[in-house]
């Protein structure tokens, strides 16, 4: 083919190529029609008639992607053929070529996790691809279903040190949405999967902003040493990688060897990866591989009442976050105000009161609003007479209203 023509995504050979059963073939169509109608709805355009775009749409990984998700959500196909055909997607990934990440792939290998056709190559694999390409959202397409599942996986394989375990957490935490969060943190913080010991310095290390926590895998500081230059690590880790032999699934029971098979576009050209020069350069040029990655704010704002339950007395380390005078700890007062209530049987009324007024020195105007609230549930209307001379407006008019509140019903 010459380089300027447009390649075309063939569907009678890639159903051919995986040995999808022909009884499945109308099934695979139509999701591959409605992948083209999802990805231009994402693009903000509709489309009526998909079905004409697919042999060009589908030829492009990121659309391509879209497809897949469709395939994988369609259980009249059967999940032999789905395995198949996720784990084609997650070949057709190539970071160092432009435009070449499907879109969903992190949902492509949390659907081999679930049934159990998931190698932790792969696993590393397909991240590490997803770090190396520079996507903005690296887990774009992934479900709070989908993340629980392969959470479930990797917390359970034996194959995955400890400490490696905890270092994909810190890692995933830094991309989570926060709808996203909700759903996984209280379960990474509860899963026995990973040793008490290591949560709770899981923990500590969100809250205290820690640039990494845990052990990444070898491929992974194999490229850290690459970007940093250190060519010697870099040696010592690849001989080290040589030497690892571990119990993987078998990928061929699932796909044939994908070299001796036709190309098939999306799937990147067989000479592997850096075929697209422009685009290896573009990459090495436009990011910094490995660079420090810290939590969202939300997460750190879970990690105060997760830590609290650990601890077991919680009072020392709500004192030093009600007590730190940085603007930056804001989100992290708030969650010390989230996490009281939980706790506050175990607290004196001295205590309880200290814990009010040292919050109230240093926060701003919506945590000294949930201080005067939580106070006035814990002391009456004694605790809000102080709302009365706050220096913000809003807090003193709340606190009139409360006391007018209670003259009413008094």
């Amino acid at each position: 083919m010459h380089k300027d023509e447009e390649e075309l995504f063939d569907l009678p050979l890639f159903l051919g190529v995986l040995g999808i059963p022909e009884s499945e073939h109308t099934a695979v169509h139509n999701a591959l029609t409605a992948g083209v109608r999802a990805y231009h709805q994402a693009q903000g355009g509709g489309i009526e008639d998909g079905e004409s775009l697919i042999p060009t749409l589908m030829a492009q990984a990121t659309a391509f992607g879209y497809g897949v998700l469709e395939i994988l959500a369609d259980e009249t196909i059967s999940v032999e053929s789905r395995k198949k055909i996720a784990y084609f997607a997650c070949q057709t990934a190539d970071p160092f070529a432009r435009d070449h990440m499907p879109h969903g792939l992190v949902t492509f290998i949390s659907f081999l996790a679930q049934h159990q056709a998931l190698s932790v190559d792969l696993f590393r694999s397909v991240l590490l691809a997803l770090a190396l390409s520079g996507v903005p959202d690296k887990l774009v397409g992934w479900s709070e279903e989908w993340a629980l599942r392969l959470t479930e996986w990797l917390l359970t394989r034996a194959a995955v040190s400890d400490e490696e375990k905890q270092w994909w957490l810190w890692y995933l935490a830094a991309h989570l949405s926060q709808s996203m969060g909700e759903v996984l943190l209280p379960v990474w913080a509860a899963h026995e999967g990973l040793p008490l010991d290591l949560r709770r310095e899981l923990l500590w290390g969100w809250l205290m902003n820690e640039e990494q926590v845990g052990y990444p895998p070898a491929n992974w500081r194999l490229m850290q040493a690459t970007f940093a230059g250190d060519m010697e690590l870099a040696e010592a880790i690849s001989a080290e990688m040589n030497l690892v032999e571990e119990a993987n699934v078998d990928e061929t029971a699932v796909l044939a060897d994908l070299e001796n098979t036709p190309h098939i576009p999306p799937m990147p050209d067989h000479h592997g990866p850096g075929n697209d020069p422009v685009g290896f350069l573009t990459m090495l040029m436009g990011m910094k591989f490995g660079e420090p990655l810290l939590p969202p704010i939300f997460v750190r704002r879970f990690t105060v009442g997760a830590l609290a339950a650990l601890e077991g007395n919680p009072l020392e380390l709500f004192q030093m976050l009600l007590a730190e005078a940085d603007a930056a700890n804001e989100e992290l007062r708030h969650g010390v105000l989230d996490a009281l209530p939980h706790f506050a049987d175990g607290f004196t009324a001295t205590q309880k009161r200290q814990l009010l007024d040292m919050g109230l020195i240093v926060s701003r105007t919506a945590v000294r609003q949930r201080l005067y609230e939580l106070g006035a549930s814990w002391f009456g209307v004694d605790y809000v007479q102080e709302a009365l001379t706050d220096s913000a407006a809003s807090i003193r008019k709340w606190a009139m209203r409360y006391n007018d509140g209670v003259k009413r019903d008094a």
